[in-house]
C-alpha cells in the first residue's frame, strides 16, 4: 500500500470515527432531552460524514476493479447522484 493511500485510509477512518461519535452524542441527547434543533444538526452532520466515507471507499473499489471498470464507475456515479437527490437534498429542506 502506498504512503498516499495509507494517508487517505487514515483520513477515512477518522471521518468514520467522528460520524459514529456524532451519532452517539445525538442519540444520547435525544434520549435525555426532547429532540431539539441541536440533536437534529448532529444527526445531519453524522449522516453526511457517513455518506462521504462510504462514497470514498466505494470509489476506490470501483476505480481499482479489474472487471468492467467503466461500468463500475458509471454505476457508482449513478448511485451517488441518487443518494444526493433522494437523501442529502431533502435533509436541507
Amino acid at each position: 500500500m502506498s504512503t498516499n493511500r495509507r494517508g487517505w485510509a487514515r483520513f477515512m477512518d477518522f471521518l468514520a470515527y467522528i460520524a459514529i461519535i456524532f451519532i452517539g452524542i445525538a442519540l444520547l441527547i435525544s434520549a435525555i432531552l426532547n429532540e431539539g434543533q441541536f440533536t437534529r444538526a448532529l444527526e445531519l452532520l453524522a449522516n453526511i460524514l457517513a455518506y462521504i466515507v462510504v462514497a470514498f471507499c466505494a470509489f476506490f473499489y470501483a476505480f481499482r476493479s479489474r472487471r468492467n471498470q467503466v461500468w463500475y464507475i458509471v454505476a457508482y456515479f449513478v448511485a451517488i447522484t441518487l443518494i444526493v437527490i433522494f437523501l442529502i437534498l431533502p435533509l436541507f429542506q
